[in-house]
């Protein structure tokens, strides 16, 4: 069953104003696109992800009202314009935290820093909060969408904000798919992906 994005958006507002306040941030959720029909199934899977994101947002992109002001930027947030991920830090946490080579970082391009965020136990944060700092969010959100068959992409241009750009399906469907046995375990191969079977 088919129903409006907006279904899933309802709880958001509230709980980014209320998180806001709590954090001394002055927020408002906009969205756009309410009336796509989105399979019942994917909008229920898409709820976790997008509370961790928005939480995220608000505890770690977000600035405060004075330091909004002091950059220029409107005090009232239209959207994650936040301070955007510190590239640097990010992957001087990912090395002090032993997830990553001191030798690989310096290797990396953007794309790959960025994606850093989706590494579990990645936090930037120096304190856990009811909020955030446990490094687990990003990475449920790239789990999530992807076992959907979707794709998560980052943006975050230094100073201007953190896009997440989520690829999802319209709707989950049914597949045919060849089993393969081995090592005791069956795997399911989607039919289209097969070039050729031999027995």
């Amino acid at each position: 069953m088919l129903l409006p994005f907006s279904s899933l958006l309802d709880v958001f507002p509230r709980m980014v104003r209320t998180l806001g306040m709590e954090q001394g941030k002055e927020c408002r959720m906009e969205s756009s696109g309410e009336n796509v029909r989105i399979d019942r199934r994917i909008l229920e899977m898409l709820h976790d992800p997008l509370m961790h994101m928005m939480r995220n947002s608000i505890d770690h992109g977000i600035e405060n009202s004075e330091d909004r002001k002091a950059a220029g930027k409107d005090p009232i947030v239209y959207g994650d314009d936040g301070r955007g991920i510190d590239l640097e830090r990010l992957k001087a946490v990912a090395v002090s935290q032993g997830l990553i080579l001191a030798e690989d970082v310096k290797k990396m391009d953007r794309r790959a820093a960025l994606d850093l965020v989706f590494v579990s136990g990645m936090s930037t944060s120096e304190i856990i909060t009811d909020i955030s700092g446990r490094g687990l969010g990003m990475a449920i959100v790239r789990d999530k969408v992807e076992s959907l068959g979707g794709s998560v992409v980052l943006a975050s241009p230094a100073g201007k904000g953190f896009r997440v750009i989520l690829n999802i399906p319209v709707a989950l469907t049914s597949f045919r798919g060849i089993v393969v046995g081995a090592g005791g375990k069956n795997f399911v191969f989607p039919k289209s992906g097969v070039r050729k079977v031999m027995l």
